[in-house]
């Protein structure tokens, strides 16, 4: 593994042997092994991201892994910081522990691993189940969650996932092209409610923050907007306050089905950018996200974005290849 500087591109630091590489803003985790088959031995390693420098080492079984879910945050970038990471360190016990980031001591948080995965949030850690009901009608999401410090039992429930326009469930909190795991700030988790309207439901106490007025399916978002489709594969676009679920404004549907392999969008605190067609080809749409204000329209692929700009590709006829234009506002 190799880490690089971002404004120079000059190697940092190297790290040999580097399995299930999990990168967050405080540590960068990687599993070890010396020797092969069941004869390795392994760890799993901590890492300061500025300099490699090991933070902290504990033994693990070969499949040893640090959750890479995460509420909130958007890859490529870091998930937001938390005290302690989800981790999986034996075969044996089939469930997620917990460790601290600063020290890596174990946290006494545990839970069986479930059909979707674990993270933390804040300071509890959380496991989601794809708990489908009533012959997979009810788009039900289990969720449970400990005090990952302590272990203590804390809120047990149920959100539900959106719907397709052929109304089968979503079975996901967010869509993979928005490369988010779920959508939501803190300990406040972004869902749909049985009849189908947006919430926020705090993962402490099962209580609603709110449910929006307007109808759809959380599809992407940050920590202060949620951006909604109609339905998660189709249909107009609106995009929510995070902090009371109020819209702020709506958009034509981008035409582009969600399912299509290059679709994808972005929230940014000044910027919303989604993949579309226009005259049937691929195109960018770019919004203001105070006011819905189209920013532009660029023909090609969504490839990236940040608060002041969008990357867009786009096939280099010339070369048979492809092209990269930066986008700025």
């Amino acid at each position: 593994m190799e880490v690089l500087d971002a404004a120079t591109g000059a190697t940092r630091w190297r790290a040999g042997d580097a399995q299930d590489v999990v990168v967050h803003q405080r540590a960068v985790y990687l599993r070890q092994c010396v020797g092969t088959g069941s004869r390795a031995t392994c760890a799993l390693v901590a890492r300061d991201p500025r300099d490699g420098r090991q933070l902290w080492k504990l033994p693990a079984a070969r499949s040893a892994e640090v959750s890479d879910e995460a509420l909130g945050g958007q890859a490529p970038y870091a998930p937001p910081a938390t005290p302690y990471v989800a981790v999986w360190l034996s075969d044996t016990t089939n469930a997620y522990t917990t460790v601290a980031v600063a020290t890596g001591r174990p946290g006494a948080g545990r839970l069986p691993n479930r059909a979707w995965g674990s993270f933390v949030a804040g300071d509890l850690l959380v496991t989601t189940d794809n708990a489908l009901r009533g012959n997979g009608t009810d788009c039900t999401v289990g969720i449970t969650t400990v005090n990952a410090a302590t272990g203590a039992r804390g809120w047990s429930g149920e959100v539900f996932s959106g719907r397709t326009q052929k109304c089968d469930c979503a079975q996901q909190l967010a869509h993979d092209g928005s490369r988010q795991d779920q959508i939501g700030t803190g300990t406040r988790l972004v869902a749909v409610t049985a009849s189908g309207q947006p919430q926020l439901v705090d993962l402490r106490t099962g209580r609603k923050a709110w449910e929006s007025a307007t109808s759809g399916v959380p599809i992407a978002g940050n920590d202060r907007s949620v951006l909604i489709r109609h339905a998660t594969d189709v249909g107009e676009l609106a995009l929510l306050d995070m902090t009371t679920g109020a819209s702020r404004w709506t958009a034509p549907d981008p035409v582009l089905a969600a399912g299509a392999t290059a679709w994808r969008a972005i929230v940014t605190d000044s910027v919303v950018a989604v993949s579309g067609r226009k005259d049937d080809r691929p195109c960018v749409f770019v919004y203001d996200v105070r006011t819905g204000h189209q920013l532009g329209r660029y023909p090609g692929y969504l490839a990236g974005g940040a608060d002041d700009w969008v990357a867009v590709l786009f096939p280099a006829w010339e070369s048979d290849g492809l092209s990269l234009e930066l986008h700025t506002f």
